[in-house]
């Protein structure tokens, strides 16, 4: 008996198990830190901007009676806004970088070169005197602040701040000169109050920029109201129901009536606040703290607004308009 031919044999593959690559893993950790590190302060200093433009917005639109969030602002709106309010102190604090480094420069050479020694002594321990009493003035401003004799404002933030950086700054000083007759090994109760006095400055910053920041926004407000009279476009408003404007600030007149004509009541004497997309923030000529009036329109059928440029307003005598006429209807 015979029998056919066996079949070939069947190749058979031996399969490896798979590894990834160390070198690889480690790359993209290193990346991800890397925009982990750029990213992180970009919030941060996204999140400040917006604060600080809400803050200045919020105080400008209030003195003239408008509540922001009516206005329908983005938060790309707020950070615009904080642009003209960050930009004076970030000038500033470089400034003062600048000469922190200097003197730190000057004190360095003057401690390890043993010049006056017994002047540069004083000098640091008068620093940390003064830190601490500056210190101590700014926590009774917070905790207490019935019992303070004199005050204003940004006094309080600002004893804070610049107590916790002559803590710093003495307490260097004083470390730098102990270490040239014995050196003396960073404690941990040195590093924690390190810390605590640099978070006690960056609040007193953040204090100090909230103050600014309103202050900024409410002479913002009266740099506006001031500047109503000579702005050379005015507005006309047309709209179908009467408003009951004031009389005293705003000039009410009734159209007359021609087919096809939607609008009866015609509304002069307005001047810009804001323009939104979809809305716009008008107030008088005659604006004022005492007296004000300030109306918000809706780009819609309702109304018809009619802006007209008028160039001799910003060199007309305005010393006559002490009544209620505005100066185009003066023209």
């Amino acid at each position: 008996m015979t029998s056919g031919p066996s079949p070939p044999p069947v190749p058979t593959t031996a399969t490896t198990p798979q590894t990834t690559d160390p070198s690889s893993t480690v790359a993209i950790d290193k990346w991800l830190g890397i925009v982990a590190n750029i990213l992180a302060p970009i919030t941060v200093i996204t999140g400040l901007c917006f604060y600080f433009g809400l803050v200045a917005a919020r105080k400008y639109y209030g003195y003239f009676g408008v509540d922001a969030n009516a206005l329908g602002l983005t938060s790309a709106d707020y950070v615009m806004r904080s642009v003209s309010v960050l930009y004076p102190l970030i000038v500033a604090l470089l400034a003062l970088y600048w000469v922190s480094v200097w003197v730190r420069e000057y004190a360095d050479r003057a401690i390890h070169g043993g010049r006056h020694p017994r002047v540069v002594r004083c000098c640091a321990w008068g620093c940390v005197a003064l830190g601490i009493a500056l210190t101590a003035r700014g926590i009774l401003g917070v905790t207490a602040p019935g019992l303070v004799l004199v005050d204003f404002v940004g006094f309080t933030p600002g004893a804070l701040g610049i107590g916790a950086c002559l803590l710093i700054v003495g307490g260097w000083a004083v470390r730098q000169v102990r270490s040239l007759s014995s050196p003396r090994p960073s404690t941990s109760v040195r590093r924690a109050s390190q810390v605590a006095a640099g978070a006690t400055v960056i609040l007193a910053l953040f204090w100090l920029t909230n103050i600014f920041a309103t202050d900024h926004g409410l002479h913002a407000a009266k740099d506006t109201a001031a500047g109503l009279w000579r702005r050379e476009t005015v507005v006309v408003l047309d709209t179908f129901e009467r408003l009951y404007a004031p009389p005293e600030f705003l000039r009410e007149t009734m159209l007359p009536v021609v087919a096809g004509q939607r609008f009866h009541y015609r509304y002069e004497c307005f001047r810009t606040l804001e323009v939104r997309p979809d809305r716009v923030v008008l107030v008088p000529v005659k604006w004022s703290p005492e007296n004000g009036y300030s109306l918000i329109v809706r780009f819609d059928d309702s109304s018809r607004i009619t802006s007209t440029r008028y160039r001799a307003l910003a060199t007309a005598d305005y010393a006559n308009y002490d009544r209620w006429k505005c100066p185009e209807i003066e023209q």
